[in-house]
């Protein structure tokens, strides 16, 4: 018999409700506090044009329904491929100080 570490399971909901189309019909980029769904076409083309939202709170459930991204303004691309960039977030902590000559200084901390 195996036992199971809850601590360690992940437990945030995977398929937001209200998508207009099946979840496998969308490439999902998750981010801390939203999930960003792209529509795929049929050949695994990315189209940037119907993008959907869903909200997250901290404990990894949804916040209501996912919403349609208005893309009209800054997107009129034709579904390409695409090469996925990974994200991650960084805090930068800008520190100003002063050395014995009177220069000021900049650190960065991350």
């Amino acid at each position: 018999m195996t036992t199971v570490d809850y601590d360690d399971e992940d437990f945030k909901e995977l398929i937001p409700r209200g998508l207009p189309k099946d979840f496998d019909t969308y490439h999902p980029m998750r981010m801390r506090g939203v999930d960003y769904l792209v529509a795929k076409t049929n050949d695994g083309r990315l189209d940037l044009r119907e993008i959907m939202m869903a909200k997250r709170r901290d404990d990894g459930h949804f916040i209501g329904d996912a919403e349609r991204v208005d893309t009209r303004e800054v997107m009129d691309l034709p579904p390409a491929f695409y090469h996925e960039v990974p994200w991650t977030e960084r805090v930068v902590v800008k520190e100003e100080k002063h050395n014995r000559d009177g220069e000021l200084i900049f650190n960065f901390f991350r």
